[in-house]
């Protein structure tokens, strides 16, 4: 085996294996109920019920805040859509100063939840 193979396939090996990891990122139902669980809250304005879910999946105010669809809207949004005034304040005040980071160098994933209020 020469020089350029032996240099070539550990290196084919890691760009695999990173392109089969960024595509498995998917929901467990669990989380999915979850992320259910906090678009409903901040909906009706149920900051406790909203803050148990969190903390048993062990989210901030801050990732939800920044990374969390529901319907279509960000939390925010969706939260003062439905008149959520002490849910909005909570999450706006979460967000705090916001910075410049390169976006190359940082993995994001947002999810989107679509529900139904009851």
């Amino acid at each position: 085996m020469n020089k350029f193979t032996r240099c070539l396939l550990p290196i084919a090996a890691i760009s695999l294996s990173g392109q089969v990891m960024a595509e498995g990122s998917y929901l467990t139902p669990t989380v999915e109920k979850g992320l259910v669980k906090v678009c409903k809250t901040a909906a009706k304005d149920q900051l406790h019920q909203m803050h148990s879910t969190m903390k048993k999946h062990d989210w901030s105010y801050r990732l939800m805040s920044l990374n969390v669809m529901c319907n279509g809207q960000d939390l925010i949004s969706f939260a003062e859509q439905y008149g959520a005034k002490k849910t909005t304040a909570k999450l706006i005040k979460s967000i705090g100063s916001i910075s410049v980071t390169d976006l190359a160098s940082t993995r994001q994933y947002n999810y989107d939840v679509t529900l139904k209020i009851d």
